[in-house]
């Protein structure tokens, strides 16, 4: 018996052996190790990134701060036609607290400033324990997580020698004694460097902060160093503007009767 030829087969055609998978190109291990430099990257800047927007957020809600008291001293001036004196003396001419004391009702401290003793110390009897509380407006933004023991960075600059400071130990001066614009007239500073008590009466001259030696400049980092000005603007001061200190903290003064 003779087989019918299969119809589907075809003498002509070459068996085809199995097909074996290539080796990896030296393309695709290329790709993988773009991939691998692309997540360290990732890995290693995310960290500067977000610590760049924490410092933003920092300076931020420290602008906010001094912008507040700013304010606050421009609400003192409109009630009493004055800014509070740098300090309050008893009879005796003693000091007794600062300027930070008056300030107290104008910054929602209302049961603050009641509780505190305006005829002793800030160091005295019940004056002593309050400054545990020190506001939180005074606080810097570092130290917002961190217990103060009451200290402030934010110093009145006040000039006891010539006074010509915006601030004057135990008297008040107005804002229409200066004869230049207010936003050119420094009231306070903020600085790594020099702190105090917050209810204490001492700031610091603008003398000293000239005549410092060795002096560091604090660097990009949030532990700036920052004025504030007659007008509440706040400015972060860098190094090429440390020669305007002396401008901006000593304005010239008119007279009680050109004012």
């Amino acid at each position: 018996m003779t087989s019918e030829p299969n119809p589907f087969d075809s003498q002509n055609t070459k068996r085809q052996e199995p097909v074996v998978g290539k080796k990896p190109t030296n393309r695709v291990i290329e790709m993988f190790v773009v991939v691998g430099v692309v997540v360290l990257l990732i890995a290693i800047l995310l960290p500067a990134v977000q610590r760049a927007r924490e410092m933003t957020a920092s300076r931020l809600s420290n602008n906010r701060g001094l912008k507040s008291i700013g304010l606050a001293l421009h609400n003192y001036h409109e009630i009493y036609g004055v800014l509070p004196p740098a300090y309050v003396t008893d009879e005796n001419g003693k000091p007794l607290y600062s300027w930070r004391v008056l300030l107290l009702p104008l910054l929602e401290e209302e049961q603050l400033y009641a509780e505190f003793e305006l005829d002793k110390a800030w160091n005295e009897g019940h004056n002593r324990t309050l400054i545990e509380r020190m506001p939180a407006v005074y606080r810097h933004h570092e130290s917002f997580e961190t217990p103060t023991g009451g200290q402030t960075r934010l110093l009145a600059l006040v000039d006891e020698v010539e006074g010509r400071t915006m601030f004057l130990p135990g008297q008040s001066r107005s804002f229409g004694q200066f004869s230049r614009e207010l936003d050119q007239c420094a009231l306070a500073i903020d600085h790594p460097d020099f702190s105090c008590t917050w209810s204490e009466p001492r700031d610091v001259a603008p003398r000293d902060l000239l005549r410092r030696k060795g002096f560091v400049w604090p660097g990009p980092q949030e532990s700036g160093v920052y004025l504030m000005f007659g007008d509440s603007s706040v400015r972060r001061i860098e190094q090429e503007d440390w020669g305007h200190l002396k401008e901006w903290a000593c304005p010239s003064v008119r007279s009680n009767k050109e004012s």
